[in-house]
This record gives structure tokens, C-alpha cells and sequence, in this order.
């Protein structure tokens, strides 16, 4: 077995090819869908400043493992690994990945790693856990050898995450159509987000670092970073369902992000800003969302990839108990000595 690391080797395209490329290799991973490497290449790229290490595993000349691991703002003490894939029959490839992560972090005076969470939690993050059944292209997928192997080298469940799939019925309309009266009582107005028309670009980056700076391990990105990743993935979907929040003053203020997968409607992003919030607006942007995919005939919802116990996930309880599944994901952490 033989590790390599980014920064000591000679040819980095050489490397940054192996390194994008070996997911797909995995035979275990030839009925997941994986992020394209031309996608994984410019996704490393638009972080040249970070501190970071890459580091790739061959056995007998054959990539089998890879992972990131570098430094998080979120917490000056702290590391996180994340872009994890490795030949899920040899857990002796996981333990090296990890054991070098664990080594580069100490040697950067960072005491707790966290993952996986490429680079930070803008972008794809958790381990998936349960609901194996079905696996859909929005959540974290990774197979369950993944979680189990690295609890085995004494990582910790720091935080659990659901998503959660359930009928939809009229009944449950009620209180969004209120809200959506009363948020045109007082002058504020609902559009359907047009992700072809750029003009709201900087709108919805200042909205999302606003309204996502409360959640833990939070961290700035780049109006680049944000562009070239998260807003090309919205043109990249179907989105109709999803809409805009604006105050009496045209300023935006919130919106709802749904994407349609086959016959599942689901809530991916909800962000407001402070004053939508306090006037509970909430519920009229994922019910003016929900009341167009029933209208079309759309009968199941899906609040993707909740932290467990966060309030956004209340609205689940607005519609029939019956029938649901439940997929879970979580995030790990480990205290180094």
C-alpha cells in the first residue's frame, strides 16, 4: 500500500487527474451517481489559498482511496475531511486516508477533525446512514461501509440530519394560503425564480450568507465560489416550483428553493432574512410551492437533509403521518490527541 500526497508530488495535473477520476473506479460505486471530475477539478480550484492536503492510496499501482483534508474558519481549532472514497473491502485503505489527515492536522495545530465536509458546509457533507432503499441525486449517498469503518477508527456522531418523504393533501394548505394572504395584505409579493436571469445573483448570495451564518460550522464563501457551484447547480435542475420573497420596497427577502425529482417535490434550500422571519412567512413560500406541484398533479413532498431538531422542519407535521420514510444522514467528529 503507498500514499501520495498533493503537495509532494511533481506532476499536480497528473495527480489532480488521478484524484478526480478514482471515485468512478470503485466497483462499488458503479450504480451511485457521482459528481462529474471535470466538476471536482474546477470545485478544487476556486479554493487555491485554503490550506489543504490531498492525499491518494494505491495498492499494487491501483488508486483505491482518496481524501481532502483542510483547515475550516468555522472554528480555529479545526479540520475537516471531506471528498472521501476508498475500496470499501480493504478498511485498511480508510485507516491510512485517515491516520495521514489525522497527522497533517496535528502538524497544523488543528485538535478536532469533522466530516466528511468538502471543504466546508456550503457544499456536499454527512455520511447517509439509513434509508438505502431509495437513493436520490440531492442527498449524501454514500454506502454505509463509509459511516460504519470510520465509527470503527473512533469518530463520534457529532450531528444527524433526515429528509423525509411524505404524501401530500389539500388539507394541509390552509395555513400557507393565510400566510401568503396576509404577506399580500401588506404589500409584499411571490414570484417564481427565473435562475436564467442573473440579476439576482449578488441578491440571493448576500441572502444566503445571511441566513445561513446562524448554523453551525458556518463559514464565508467567495461570490465566485458560490456562482460557479450551488447558483450553476439551480440552472442545472428543475425548478419551477421554486419562488421569491419580496418586501413592499422590491428588496428580496427570502426565498424557497424546490426541485422536482420524478414524482417528488422536493424543499432543498429555505432561507429568509431576519424581518421575513419575525413576520412568519415562512409557511407562504413552502405552501405557494407545495399548492403548484399538487396542482400538477404532484402527490409527495420531501423536507431534504434537516438537522434533527432544527424549527424548519416543522412543517412536516402539516401533512399525513402515513406512509412516510425517513432517510438519515450524520456528521462525525473526532478529538485528537
Amino acid at each position: 500500500m503507498k500514499i501520495e500526497s498533493f503537495s509532494s508530488t511533481v506532476d499536480k495535473d497528473l495527480f489532480i487527474e488521478r484524484f478526480t477520476t478514482l471515485p468512478k473506479k470503485l466497483s462499488h460505486n458503479q450504480t451511485r451517481t457521482l459528481s462529474p471530475s471535470s466538476y471536482e477539478k474546477s470545485f478544487l480550484a476556486l479554493f487555491p489559498k485554503l490550506l489543504k492536503e490531498l492525499f491518494i492510496v494505491s495498492i499494487d499501482g491501483i488508486d483505491s482511496g482518496r481524501i481532502l483534508i483542510n483547515k475550516t474558519e468555522a472554528r480555529e481549532d479545526s479540520s475537516f475531511f471531506g471528498m472521501l472514497e476508498y475500496d470499501i473491502s480493504n478498511k485498511e485503505i480508510l485507516k491510512t486516508l485517515l491516520d495521514h489527515s489525522e497527522k497533517w492536522s496535528k502538524e497544523n495545530k488543528l485538535s478536532n477533525l469533522y466530516g466528511p465536509i468538502d471543504i466546508n458546509i456550503w457544499f456536499s457533507n454527512r455520511f447517509k446512514v439509513e434509508g438505502f432503499e431509495k437513493n436520490y441525486f440531492w442527498e449524501p449517498h454514500t454506502p454505509i461501509e463509509y459511516y460504519q469503518h470510520t465509527k470503527d477508527l473512533g469518530y463520534s456522531d457529532y450531528k444527524k440530519f433526515l429528509s423525509t418523504i411524505a404524501p401530500m393533501n389539500l388539507k394541509t394548505h390552509l395555513i400557507g394560503h393565510a400566510s401568503i394572504l396576509m404577506a399580500k395584505k401588506q404589500g409584499w409579493r411571490l414570484e417564481r425564480i427565473d435562475f436564467k436571469d442573473d440579476a439576482l445573483l449578488e441578491s440571493f448570495y448576500e441572502l444566503n450568507k445571511s441566513g445561513f451564518s446562524r448554523n453551525d460550522l458556518y463559514e464565508d464563501i467567495t461570490l465566485e465560489q458560490y456562482q460557479k457551484t450551488l447558483y450553476s447547480f439551480s440552472k442545472q435542475v428543475d425548478s419551477k416550483y421554486s419562488y421569491l420573497l419580496f418586501d413592499p420596497d422590491g428588496k428580496l427577502q427570502g426565498y424557497c428553493f424546490s426541485i422536482l425529482d420524478n414524482d417528488v417535490l422536493v424543499l432543498k434550500t429555505l432561507v429568509l432574512s431576519l424581518s421575513a422571519r419575525k413576520m412568519y412567512f415562512a409557511p407562504a413560500l413552502i405552501f405557494k410551492s407545495f399548492f403548484d406541484g399538487y396542482s400538477d398533479g404532484i402527490r409527495r413532498f420531501c423536507g431534504a437533509c434537516i438537522r434533527e431538531g432544527n424549527t424548519s422542519g416543522r412543517f412536516i407535521k402539516f401533512f399525513s403521518l402515513k406512509n412516510q420514510t425517513t432517510n438519515f444522514y450524520k456528521l462525525l467528529n473526532k478529538k485528537l490527541e
